[in-house]
């Protein structure tokens, strides 16, 4: 069988690269990489002559318009005995159509259809080298309106150049003969038919598997396994385009009508569950070769749904006329369908996978256009490639092309509910933090500016760990920089340290700065986790098992936010199997679920803390010569690491960017702890109208009776509380306190 040819990519070129064009030339033109110098030349000077006309849009009329006026394909026209000029009015007349409906700023771009007619060209090169002018006019013959305006004296189709366009046998309304189908299922055979455009970029390699795989005598139906969002429907839509259109599909293949299947509809119009079914079958008999399509199941076999499911199968194998297109999600597929021998027994496997960089761009692109086209909208082609590296930045759990895609369409409706004509990249950015629920003003493409602060906004808010702060910031920046491997989580660190010096603090703290956000903070207290069996918690229960359908305490965080921090507490207490878990997604950057759902932990921080090696930094510290003052670095090695190896596997221990031991605190630290703690107490009460005055002495009277550095800070916390809070809550309560009160505290124990 004759395959589908794979077409060339296609890519934006910036001209202000190229040393042969002028500033004056600017376009956005899309160009396939086979393309010669010579078409390359043509549509550059092309793009130039629109834009001085002051036109924003190229055409597929234009091209053709182009060519005519060159002789060589003027001759060859009178030789197809078309008169030149009738052709020529043709396509001006549904040029200045198609222009008037579209108003553009900025570039000159492509239309959909010249888009068309360039990547018919490059069929049309074949096994050629390059992509010449010949091609570009053999495809310009099969423009359709052209085709249809000349057709009454002078028909193109079958004529010379383009005879090798096989002519279809057009796909009738399916109404009279089943009006139950007709009802239940939109046919995509026949709206190709009403299309020039190809309705997807690239996906050859998917087209060719599944027409091998339908032209075989057993096991002819087809599932496409693939996240949702990747383009399952699009790809079928993609089929019914190229048996239409594409002369290399043979004959016996285009006759197949495809019919996309409501299939829930199907099931809610019986009187009882099946009732319908003989009856829906018998029509479906009547039109011949037919490919049903199924989108999305994803119901229990036992239920009503998957019941009717199996019997519809089992009613449409019999017909050796009909094959079957079903997509479903990896998760679905590895719970039900693969245990099902009724799939097993008659369907193959397409996996979809999301499309390639080109590939999106070129999406993105022609539904920009579609947009453009339909609401009188512009959009630059910067801001395109904004929406995709936002949507890997901040929709990480979802799928291209369709995060992209819905991204562009909300931005585009925004700009009209504001009246404007221009979509802007804070349009873009306020319905993607409306979408997702991050503050607008830590929506970015790139971290530059909170990298740049970090360091400094860290140290105003987490005392007395400099250095601590110093080695968390540097290893960050050095990931966000690009020096880092990229499929791993953005740091990864082992705090240690006694209790209260800051180890959840400055988790907490860091998690609020870099992600502005007091949401993206999740702390997982591992000593809930000490038994083997509670590693299911953190990924989920297994298929079957209650809970199943909740995910896991690890997984689900990042999958509903991909850009969190999270804080596994007193790791050494968690079961040595949990361990496992964590070395994938050190590793890798990724897990996945009990559901089969992929946690992407690339955009995340992990902090892991212990209380490990706590009482060798006493030691050390109590002592004259300290080697963690003097040289923290040696100390980590000589007296930290053996403790670790006692706990944990030296490849857990090397999987982290670093380990951060903490410095218990001085007397000094306490009291600018003690003042930050103090300072939001006072600002609480200044919304009631009342001011607190904490004398220096009065709080160094106070953090020195508190202080024991085993403990670090907890003891100030409750001697804030014991001291300050709950005196002034209750005269706050007993209504002692009026408005307009100076409280000048003074510490009484």
């Amino acid at each position: 069988m004759t395959e589908l040819q794979p077409q060339p990519q296609i890519r934006t070129v910036n001209p202000a690269k190229q040393p042969t064009q002028s500033n004056s030339a600017r376009s956005s033109i899309l160009v396939s990489e086979k393309l010669s110098t010579e078409i390359y030349k043509f549509l550059l000077e092309l793009g130039e002559k629109l834009r001085n006309q002051g036109k924003r849009i190229l055409t597929d009329y234009d091209i053709f318009l182009a060519l005519v006026a060159k002789a060589q394909y003027r001759q060859r026209l009178i030789e197809l005995k078309i008169e030149p000029r009738t052709a020529e009015e043709a396509a001006i007349r549904y040029r200045t159509a198609q222009a008037e409906q579209v108003t553009f700023s900025g570039k000159v771009i492509f239309s959909p259809d010249a888009r068309a007619l360039i990547l018919n060209a490059c069929i049309k090169a074949g096994d050629n080298e390059f992509v010449e002018l010949v091609h570009l006019w053999q495809a310009s013959l099969e423009i359709e309106a052209l085709q249809l305006a000349i057709k009454g004296s002078n028909p193109l189709i079958n004529k010379s150049e383009s005879s090798d366009k096989r002519t279809r046998k057009t796909a009738g309304s399916i109404a009279d003969v089943a009006p139950n189908v007709a009802k239940l299922c939109e046919d995509l055979t026949l709206e190709a038919q009403k299309t020039n455009t190809r309705p997807i970029v690239g996906r050859e390699k998917e087209l060719n598997q599944i027409l091998r795989i339908i032209t075989r005598e057993e096991k002819s139906s087809v599932l496409l396994i693939g996240e949702n969002g990747v383009g399952k429907s699009a790809i079928v839509e993609g089929l019914a385009f190229e048996l239409v259109h594409n002369s290399n599909v043979p004959a016996n293949l285009a006759a197949y009508r495809i019919l996309k299947i409501n299939f829930s509809s199907l099931i809610a119009s019986a009187e009882y569950p099946g009732s319908n079914l003989p009856e829906f079958m018998e029509e479906l008999s009547k039109l011949g070769k037919l490919i049903l399509f199924i989108e999305g199941i994803r119901f229990s076999e036992i239920s009503q749904e998957g019941f009717a499911l199996n019997s519809f199968l089992n009613l449409v194998f019999r017909n050796k006329e009909i094959v079957v297109l079903i997509g479903a999600e990896p998760s679905f597929y590895r719970s039900t369908l693969e245990k099902n021998e009724l799939f097993n027994e008659n369907f193959d496997i397409v996996q979809v996978s999301e499309p390639d960089k080109n590939d999106l761009a070129n999406i993105l692109a022609i539904k920009a256009q579609e947009l453009q086209t339909a609401q009188n909208i512009s959009i630059s082609p910067e801001l395109l490639t904004e929406i995709i590296e936002l949507c890997k930045r901040y929709l990480a759990s979802l799928y291209f092309p369709q995060k992209a895609i819905a991204l562009l369409e909300e931005s585009f409706t925004a700009t009209a509910f504001a009246g404007s004509n221009v979509v802007e990249s804070e349009t873009i950015r306020r319905v993607l933090s409306e979408k997702i629920g991050i503050p607008l003003q830590s929506i970015s493409v790139t971290d530059r500016e909170k990298l740049i602060k970090l360091d400094e906004n860290l140290r105003s808010v987490v005392i007395g760990q400099n250095q601590a702060v110093s080695v968390v910031v540097e290893a960050i920046k050095r990931s966000r920089a690009g020096l880092k491997d990229q499929k791993k989580p953005i740091g990864s660190f082992l705090f240690l340290g006694p209790s209260g010096v800051g180890k959840t603090e400055l988790a907490k703290q860091l998690a609020n700065i870099y992600y502005d956000d007091e949401r993206a903070f999740v702390r997982l207290d591992m000593s809930e986790y000490g038994e083997q069996h509670t590693s299911q918690r953190l990924i989920g229960s297994p298929p079957g098992y209650t809970g199943y359908e909740e995910g896991g305490q690890f997984t689900n965080p990042i999958q509903q936010k991909p850009y969190s921090l999270i804080l596994l507490d007193e790791i050494e207490k968690a079961h040595p199997k949990i361990f496992d878990i964590f070395l994938q997604v050190l590793d890798e950057g990724r897990l996945t679920d009990s559901r089969g759902k992929l946690a992407d932990y690339r955009n995340a921080i992990l902090i892991f803390t212990s209380n490990i090696a706590s009482d060798a930094i006493f030691k050390d510290l109590s002592s004259e010569n300290s080697q963690f003052k003097a040289d923290k670095k040696q100390f980590l090695e000589n007296q930290i690491l053996p403790e670790l190896l006692k706990h944990f596997r030296p490849e857990f221990i090397n999987r982290f960017d670093e380990i951060v031991p903490f410095n218990p605190l001085a007397i000094e630290d306490l009291l600018q702890i003690a003042k930050l703690k103090i300072k939001r107490i006072q600002n609480n009460l200044l919304a009631k109208q009342i001011a607190l005055v904490t004398p220096d002495e009065e709080l160094i009277k106070m953090v020195t009776a508190a202080y024991d550095p085993r403990f670090g800070a907890r003891p100030i916390e409750r001697s804030i509380k014991d001291y300050i809070e709950t005196p002034i809550a209750q005269q706050i309560i007993s209504a002692d306190i009026p408005a307009g009160t100076v409280i000048n505290w003074k510490y009484t124990p």
